[in-house]
């Protein structure tokens, strides 16, 4: 569990565009493979996005 902890606190770190970088490459792998719709560390990429679009 410390693994996503570590995760989520990298992603608060990085740059706007580096985290839009990342949304973009995993919405592609998204698109790619399905599966990752349940993964909690795209889960955080995306509440950490929304979060900074307020």
């Amino acid at each position: 569990m410390s693994d996503l902890r570590d995760y989520e606190s990298f992603i608060k770190k990085i740059s706007d565009d580096n985290l839009l970088n990342l949304f973009a490459s995993l919405s592609y792998v998204d698109i790619q493979n399905p599966s990752l719709k349940n993964n909690a560390k795209w889960d955080i990429v995306k509440e950490e996005l929304l979060l900074r679009m307020k």
